[in-house]
């Protein structure tokens, strides 16, 4: 008996044994090719949301400590950077958590970014000036008189108290443009909490802050520089102001190039 007519009187006989194995690598095959093609599918996803939240950004600086923003403009002065870069912008970046006053509605795990009109130029310059209004040099001008005034960091003008939120962290929280959140972030401390010298008492720093607007939650929306999956809760306060009240006068940690 030659061996193809054998292999085929196999399977004749035994064709109830076979189907089963024959259906079940069937399925485990259209399910393997299946989650490779989710898979390739959301990691796509997740890279392209990932450079649009970024923008023009290309490089970031992310220090541990505060520094001097004029490094920023020490950069651009430079001729080798020149030739590469346009331009270096200056930020403060936190985590924190934003709080609803009247409904006491909470969200952690918030990104607080303390920013000038610059970061808007290079995260989504498409924004315009319409919704980030306060985000401007005007924010600067009033943010240094209130220093000069020897004022609380508050302010009361509307720009310098301001704070920009995306979709996603005002949906969450449940507020709409105009509406009052208190804003906490901790406060740099040189002194570890936990050794005997650390101060435990201020490790905290809350911000009462108008929305001023709500951004989309994609392009300058979404910016993160450390992507997840889950949906990035972005809010945005003048650099000066948030300067101030963690008095780091003219220092950041962050320079996006």
């Amino acid at each position: 008996m030659r061996l193809t007519v054998h292999i085929a009187r196999s399977l004749a006989f035994h064709w109830r044994r076979h189907l089963p194995v024959a259906l079940g690598v069937m399925t485990a095959t259209a399910t393997l090719t299946g989650a490779l093609l989710v898979g390739d599918s959301m990691r796509a996803s997740l890279r392209e949301a990932a450079l649009d939240g970024l923008g023009n950004v290309d490089h970031a600086i992310v220090a541990g400590r505060f520094f001097g923003e004029g490094i920023a403009a020490g950069l651009t002065r430079s001729a080798a950077f020149s030739n590469r870069f346009s331009n270096a912008c200056p930020l403060i970046i936190l985590r924190g958590g934003v709080e609803h006053p009247d409904t006491g509605g909470r969200v952690g795990r918030v990104a607080v970014y303390g920013v000038t009109e610059g970061f808007w130029e290079l995260a989504d310059p498409s924004l315009g000036p319409k919704p980030v209004a306060p985000v401007s040099n005007r924010w600067s001008t009033q943010a240094t008189n209130l220093g000069r005034a020897g004022g609380d960091g508050t302010g009361s003008d509307s720009g310098s108290r301001s704070v920009i939120l995306n979709e996603t962290l005002a949906r969450e929280l449940g507020v709409s443009r105009g509406a009052d959140v208190l804003v906490r972030v901790g406060k740099p401390n040189p002194i570890p909490t936990e050794t005997l010298l650390g101060r435990r008492d201020e490790t905290r720093l809350t911000l009462r802050l108008t929305v001023h607007s709500i951004i989309p939650a994609d392009g300058a929306g979404g910016f993160e520089l450390k992507p997840r999956r889950s949906p990035p809760l972005n809010a945005w306060i003048p650099l000066p102001t948030l300067q101030r009240a963690l008095k780091q006068f003219g220092r950041v940690n962050t320079i996006l190039i």
